[in-house]
């Protein structure tokens, strides 16, 4: 099915089909945004309206619906000649490459302070999530916190399990989170475990690392418990303690330099209210 029909099938605006034809040709929000000379914040819009039309969550649920070839992203012409021109260069820098990596440790002894390009909302057409940013004194430290609400609705249609709804086209509702670059650098080199700070309401969450090899409908996360107006501080083990669960029935490997969003959701039906913040990356295991 071509880009038309999909448009036409979906009923996308022509925003939507341009920004859809360049998600499949394996753009991201940003270049888009510079192609069409749009803000970020407005094509993150638009995307959003494109998953809710499609049905989908996040780029790999795109790829699996609409590329069941599970075709790699392709390159772009811009890249291509990016890398004509920077291969044999980077001969000439490998040494140098090499002993920065073995003697510079980007690690501060407290962890580093994980950063995001931006956050948006995410819930399936019947439940409700709204979120907040705000800067809030926290024991005498200025701190971003994020905060999520709303209702998960609960659907007689699907199977609860002891994950809650963890499933594609099953209820969801929550926040994902573009770790910007300075992040990204950091989780695809040594981090090894991620601790972050939280203020909840008794019920259980999610963190999930949605990859790009995960594409298949399987996901990676850890379920963490709340305590009702209790501040608690949740750690975890990459990969050891993520739980790989879906139904792709493959033997799908965890590659963490494939990580592309932090994804915070509720585990089961009801109202929610969370808050978070402190996310930060060590190289060490907890």
């Amino acid at each position: 099915m071509n880009i038309q029909e999909l448009a036409d099938q979906y009923k996308l605006t022509n925003k939507e089909k341009v920004i859809l034809e360049a998600l499949l040709e394996g753009s991201d929000p940003k270049e888009i945004a510079y192609k069409l000379n749009n803000s970020y914040n407005t094509i993150l819009t638009h995307q959003k309206n494109l998953y809710r039309k499609l049905e989908i969550t996040n780029l790999r649920q795109l790829f699996f619906k609409f590329r069941p070839d599970n075709a790699q992203v392709p390159v772009t012409k811009n890249k291509r000649n990016f890398l004509k021109i920077i291969i044999p260069a980077a001969a000439v820098v490998v040494f140098a490459v090499v002993l920065f990596a073995v003697f510079y440790q980007p690690f501060p002894k407290d962890g580093y302070l994980a950063t995001f390009d931006g956050w948006f909302a995410i819930n399936d057409m019947s439940s409700i999530c709204n979120f907040t940013i705000s800067k809030e004194i926290i024991d005498g430290k200025t701190e971003d916190c994020i905060t999520i609400y709303g209702t998960m609705v609960d659907d007689p249609n699907f199977l609860m399990t002891d994950l809650g709804y963890y499933g594609w086209n099953k209820p969801f509702s929550g926040v994902c989170g573009d770790p910007d670059n300075a992040t990204n650098a950091i989780l695809f080199n040594k981090m090894r475990s991620i601790s972050f700070k939280v203020l909840g309401d008794g019920n259980e969450y999610f963190i999930r690392l949605a990859t790009h090899e995960t594409n298949e409908g399987d996901h990676w996360l850890y379920i963490f418990p709340t305590v009702k107006g209790e501040t608690i501080t949740v750690t975890l083990n990459v990969p050891d303690d993520l739980v790989r669960v879906g139904w792709s029935g493959k033997n799908v490997e965890f590659i963490q330099k494939k990580i592309i969003l932090f994804q915070f959701e509720a585990v089961r039906p009801g109202p929610f209210h969370l808050k978070f913040w402190d996310i930060r990356l060590y190289n060490r295991k907890f």
